[in-house]
């Protein structure tokens, strides 16, 4: 997946949040029932955001988890189901797989 895919795929998933959001409000505005606490509900957007965000790559049966960090501008992670904290980064797509395998690798030559 090509960084511009990534965020193309990121972009829609919180426009569709943000309009849930839109909806969520019109309808509680138009029963005038329940008071939404916005401040909260973006909150747990933001937290679903991420976690639906969170990507995945494999490598010789390790797993690593993987997310883009928009502020820094970089793609990090952590290979997943070790005792051990093994993590890894790149700029791009390509350094992020590069990293990760070089990951792997170093950790299998240190176990």
């Amino acid at each position: 997946m090509s960084k511009r895919d990534y965020t193309s795929n990121r972009d829609n998933f919180l426009k569709h949040i943000l309009e849930l959001r839109t909806l969520i409000s019109r309808i509680l505005d138009s029963r005038k029932c329940l008071r939404v606490d916005f401040e909260n509900l973006q909150s747990v957007i933001n937290d679903l955001s991420k976690e639906s965000l969170a990507q995945q790559m494999q490598y010789k049966g390790y797993i690593g988890h993987f997310e883009y960090d928009d502020k820094a501008k970089i793609f990090h992670g952590q290979i997943v189901g070790l005792k051990d904290v093994i993590t890894f980064q790149g700029s791009s797509v390509e350094e992020l797989e590069v990293a990760f395998r070089d990951s792997v690798e170093d950790y299998l030559a240190w176990v």
